[in-house]
């Protein structure tokens, strides 16, 4: 069967969803044009299709008469978020972090990342440092870095870029996409063209 992507799927979303682990999906033959497409299961964008295989049976010899347990493997998936100021890591900083609703506490680590295992499925995160400082994040709603919004929401994750991330290439977000070029040294186009992809990628991480 195929699975049609919305706003908000990842590879490891989906085949939770279905019961699969999500290299079985990732690496079927089937879907090796996606996987070159997109090349990290993560990120993917409405429309795309995978294919979801058929689950398979497995038969386990056992005596009768007797009490036998099973352990299901569960596929944890990881939130990793790093916080700067100034482009310094704002590290060692207490935090309240709440995951569809769940809450827990912690501290960054000395780079200013926050690494948590969370849900395949989790579509809600928010960071509070206290102070009204709160940082909230949609999980699985980053589309792929060659398409506008990518580039757009990757800009504005690193203060780049201020304004609405709709796939819409307005003056303004030339501008920022020129001025961006300019500091990083590359052409300035004011478009999204593929060593700005690269570099922004490069910054970002994904």
């Amino acid at each position: 069967m195929e699975h049609t992507v919305k706003q908000g799927d990842s590879v490891m979303s989906v085949a939770f969803h279905y019961g699969h682990y999500w290299e079985t999906i990732w690496n079927h033959p089937n879907n090796s044009e996606l996987k070159a497409l997109r090349k990290n299961p993560n990120i993917l964008y409405p429309g795309d299709t995978l294919f979801i295989p058929e689950k398979r049976q497995k038969q386990v010899d056992a005596p009768v008469d007797a009490l036998h347990q099973f352990k299901v493997k569960s596929v944890p998936a990881k939130l990793k978020v790093r916080f700067l100021k100034r482009g310094e890591p704002r590290a060692n900083l207490p935090y309240a972090l709440e995951i569809d609703g769940e809450r827990s506490e912690g501290n960054t680590d000395g780079a200013g990342w926050i690494i948590k295992t969370i849900k395949p499925d989790a579509k809600q995160a928010k960071v509070d440092f206290g102070g009204g400082e709160v940082f909230e994040m949609k999980l699985g709603h980053l589309d792929p870095i060659d398409t506008l919004s990518g580039l757009q929401a990757r800009l504005a994750n690193l203060g780049i870029w201020e304004g609405a991330v709709d796939g819409q290439m307005t003056d303004e977000f030339r501008a920022a996409l020129k001025a961006y070029q300019k500091k990083r040294g590359l052409a300035e186009s004011g478009d999204g063209d593929a060593p700005t992809q690269q570099k922004v990628e490069e910054e970002y991480g994904s």
